[in-house]
C-alpha cells in the first residue's frame, strides 16, 4: 500500500471499466502554441508497433518518445483516430522501449499509470520517437516538458508549467 496510490492488482485494472476512461485536454490554444525549443528542434518522428519483437530494432541513442493509442478499426475516420497517452525522454531508446514490457509486473506506485497503460492497451499502442543526438540533458528535459505541457497526455502525471498544473488540478480527475 502506498501513501500516493491505492494498491491495485492487474486483474482489478483489467476488470474496472473506469480505468479505460481518461480525461484529455482539447484546448487547441495550448496545442497551437509550440515553444521555441520545439520550433528549433523540428523533430522527425518515427513509429514502431509496441511489440517485444521490436526491441532490437530500436536505436541505442537518446531521444524523446510517446505512446499513441491506435484503434485498429480502419473504417473509423480512415484509421486516423489516435490518442497520445504518454510522453517521455531517455538516454537509450532501445533500453527504455524494452523496460515498458516489465511494467505490468510492477507494484511501485510511481509505475501505476504506465502499468495501467500497458495492461489495458498493449495490443493497440504504437511507440513514436525521435533521436536527439548531441542534445544536452537539460535541453532534452526542456523539450520533453514542452511537449508534455503542450499536449497534456492523460498518462503523464508530472507537468512543469504552473498554469498546466492548475488546469489539470481543476479539470482532470487524475
Amino acid at each position: 500500500m502506498s501513501l500516493y496510490t491505492p494498491s491495485i492488482t492487474n486483474q482489478q485494472i483489467l476488470d474496472d471499466p473506469k480505468q479505460r476512461w481518461k480525461t484529455i485536454c482539447l484546448d487547441y490554444r495550448i496545442w497551437e502554441n509550440p515553444t521555441q525549443m520545439i520550433e528549433t528542434f523540428n523533430p522527425n518522428w518515427l513509429e514502431i508497433p509496441f511489440q517485444q519483437s521490436n526491441i532490437s530494432k530500436m536505436p541505442n541513442t537518446q531521444g524523446i518518445y510517446m505512446f499513441i493509442l491506435k484503434p485498429s478499426n480502419a473504417n473509423l475516420v480512415n484509421n486516423q483516430n489516435r490518442h497520445i497517452l504518454y510522453i517521455g525522454q531517455t538516454k537509450n531508446l532501445q533500453k527504455r522501449f524494452g523496460q515498458y514490457f516489465h511494467y505490468e509486473h510492477s507494484d511501485l506506485p510511481s509505475d501505476q499509470l504506465k502499468r495501467i497503460m500497458v495492461l489495458l492497451w498493449k495490443e493497440k499502442l504504437s511507440f513514436h520517437y525521435f533521436e536527439t543526438n548531441n542534445v544536452t540533458k537539460e535541453d532534452l528535459t526542456t523539450l520533453e516538458f514542452d511537449l508534455i505541457d503542450m499536449i497534456i497526455p492523460p498518462m503523464n502525471d508530472r507537468f512543469r508549467a504552473d498554469s498546466v498544473k492548475q488546469h489539470v488540478k481543476l479539470y482532470s480527475p487524475r
